[in-house]
Order: C-alpha cells, then sequence, then structure tokens
C-alpha cells in the first residue's frame, strides 16, 4: 500500500517536472507539440460546451444584420451602391438599435453615375442646363448620402490593418490610445505595416473607426481575438471591442507590466470590466456556439420594411455578409 502511494506521488512529480520542462524549454519541436495538444483541448472543450442548452438568443443585446444569399437575391448582386447601405443604415437606426458597427470597409469613392452620362453630353447642352444638371448630380452623390447616414448616430465603420505590406489607403484612422516613440517600441502588442481605411467623408461622419482583422493560429483556425493592435505609435480596438465600448459608455484602459526591456500587457479595463488578454492584447475566443447562436437578421428584411416597429431597441447591431465568396 505504501509502495502504491509513492509510485502515484512519484509519477505524479514526473508529470509535473515535465510539464514545466514543456513550458520553459527552447525547443520549438516540443512547444509546437504542447501547443497543438492546448489547442485540441480547446476544441474539444468548446464542443462540449455547444451540446449544453443557450441563452435565447431573442435575449442577447447583439444582432447580426446578415447580408446572405436571401439579401443578395432579393436586393440584387454586391457590392451594393452606397444609397442601399445608406437605406439600410437608416431604417436599422429607426428600427431601435442604439449602436451599429459595419464589417465592412470602403476604401474608394462609389462613381457618381450621373457625372458618368454627363460626360457623354455635348458641352453647349451642359452649360445652358448647368443648374439642373448640379442638382441631378447632388441626387447621385451616393457616398455623401452614405456619410449623412452614418452621422445620423453612433455608427462604427470597418478598417484593415496590413502586416506584410506598408501600403495605406483611405484616411489615416485615429487612435484609440497614443504612445511616446520609446513606449511603443518597448510594448508587446503586434505592429501593423500598414493600413485600407475608408474614404474621408465617411470617417469624418462615423463614430469612430476600428479595425475587423482575424488571424488564425498555425493549424488554421481562428481561436483568438486581437483586441489591440498597434500601427506607428498609436493603439487601435477592434471592431467588438470599440462596439462594446460605444454601447456601454465606456473608457478603455490598459493594464500593463515591465518585464526587462518590455511592456506586457496584462488586461484590458473596459469602464469597470476586466477582460484578461495575454501580452500580445489577444483573448481566447468565448464562442457562444455555432452560427445562429446569436439572432441573425437578413439584411433584405430590413430593406423591405418586414420588422415590427422597435424590433432592434437597445440592441448593438452588426452589419457584415456572410454570402458565399463575401463572409
Amino acid at each position: 500500500m505504501q509502495l502504491n502511494k509513492l509510485l502515484l506521488i512519484s509519477f505524479g512529480l514526473i508529470l509535473t517536472c515535465t510539464a514545466a520542462w514543456s513550458e520553459l524549454t527552447a525547443n520549438n519541436l516540443v512547444r509546437q507539440t504542447v501547443q497543438r495538444l492546448d489547442n485540441m483541448g480547446y476544441d474539444l472543450e468548446l464542443r462540449a460546451g455547444f451540446a449544453k442548452p443557450k441563452e435565447d438568443a431573442k435575449n442577447s443585446p447583439v444582432v447580426i444584420v446578415d447580408i446572405d444569399e436571401k439579401s443578395l437575391s432579393e436586393q440584387g448582386r454586391w457590392p451594393w451602391p452606397r444609397n442601399k447601405i445608406a437605406e439600410l443604415i437608416s431604417k436599422t437606426q429607426a428600427l431601435g438599435a442604439v449602436v451599429i458597427a459595419l464589417d465592412i470597409t470602403f476604401p474608394e469613392p462609389e462613381a457618381n453615375i450621373a457625372a458618368v452620362v454627363l460626360e457623354k453630353f455635348p458641352p453647349n447642352l451642359i452649360n445652358t442646363n448647368a443648374h439642373l444638371l448640379q442638382n441631378i448630380l447632388q441626387q447621385f452623390n451616393f457616398d455623401q448620402l452614405l456619410a449623412q447616414s452614418v452621422q445620423h448616430g453612433d455608427t462604427i465603420l470597418g478598417m484593415t490593418f496590413h502586416n506584410k505590406s506598408n501600403i495605406t489607403i483611405g484616411s489615416e484612422p485615429i487612435p484609440l490610445l497614443t504612445l511616446t516613440s520609446d513606449n511603443a517600441q518597448k510594448l508587446s502588442l503586434a505592429e501593423m505595416s500598414g493600413y485600407t481605411n475608408n474614404i474621408p467623408i465617411l470617417s469624418k461622419a462615423a463614430k469612430s473607426t476600428a479595425f475587423i482583422n482575424a488571424f488564425a493560429d498555425s493549424d488554421g483556425i481562428i481561436r483568438h481575438a486581437s483586441l489591440l493592435l498597434r500601427y506607428k505609435n498609436n493603439i487601435y480596438p477592434s471592431l467588438a471591442l470599440e462596439a462594446t465600448r460605444v454601447y456601454l459608455l465606456s473608457d478603455i484602459k490598459l493594464e500593463m507590466h515591465h518585464e526587462a526591456n518590455l511592456i506586457n500587457i496584462d488586461a484590458i479595463k473596459l469602464g469597470k470590466q476586466i477582460i484578461a488578454t495575454d501580452i500580445y492584447g489577444r483573448v481566447l475566443i468565448p464562442f457562444h456556439g455555432p452560427a445562429g447562436a446569436f439572432r441573425y437578421i437578413p439584411a433584405t428584411d430590413i430593406l423591405l420594411n418586414k420588422l415590427p416597429a422597435g424590433a432592434l431597441t437597445n440592441k448593438l447591431v452588426f452589419i457584415g455578409p456572410s454570402a458565399f465568396g463575401l463572409g
């Protein structure tokens, strides 16, 4: 009996030492194997959790307005003209949405179809009807229409960062925080080298802008979400984090500690809520369930006025595409 107990203690000590060594060793093969086992355990835990009953999606403050196959079939092929996006935002606001976040970017101006037609007109006809033609041009300025709908409420636009290219498209996004050059270089956040943002008229109209990047793990599966990224000396929030901040009327602060010559992030403080992260400002995604775990509304149903008045009262609404080839 004493021997069995001794064997169990010895086995436990061996496992503990092996686990500690695997975490501290510089051997890449060992570390990759441990990481793979961690990922497998996380995946199994998630799938087991999905089998449990979840809270009714109707009670969630989060709603997805989905540009799905049905919406494309009824409203026309993608990309939709920006007057249609403007109409979608305005009708979503009218249904009571408090905050709208777009998982879409608008990096280039949309051609004014009236201006394209007028290019074919004889100059003498344009000169004699200048006032009338100017009104026509304004009516088909869909970028302006979209800016007006965005400006009307708390609307957040998406943008993307590049980590392998220094290309910059659109206006430079407004940061969440700005650091000194020295602190920025020491910070453990992933540094981006370029961006694709929205055209200036839309960026100025929006409540704010946030990135929509998603980075897969080495096996191609997305388990982590970056809540913060760095570009130059500035820190930027993800669309999810920024939408939540605006919805809760909260501010964001970082909890950090110094280690050697680095500044490591421990957590993000969102109002009174503390979101623990890794040093790169990432969290393991707490997936609520498979597709449909949140309430999904086809975008076309909003455009066709199929929802009752007040259907989105006090909701945080994300608008984005899931149709094949778009999602």
